[in-house]
């Protein structure tokens, strides 16, 4: 049975999520206040877009090689280690 876990305003796969938590630590962070080019991006573990175009206050992004993420997972899954 699949197990879904609600993160960020979004639902994800539990496997997914785990795997995209891996994936992103193995990358070095830096902070960016640089919109990401083009319309938006997607942050690589909530998959929310980048920026949040709901929350004026999201102006801080967090960017690699392997792409980008959004506040929330960086300090949850980065900065504190969770899961």
């Amino acid at each position: 049975m699949t197990k879904w876990i609600k993160i960020n305003k979004s639902k994800i796969e539990e496997v997914f999520l785990n795997e995209n938590i891996k994936e992103a630590r193995s990358y070095n962070w830096e902070p960016s206040a640089k919109i990401p080019e083009g319309d938006h991006s997607h942050c690589i573990i909530c998959m929310n877009s980048i920026p949040d175009k709901s929350d004026p206050l999201d102006t801080v992004f967090f960017k690699s090689s392997g792409g980008w993420l959004c506040r929330y997972c960086y300090d949850k899954f980065i900065q504190h280690q969770e899961m």
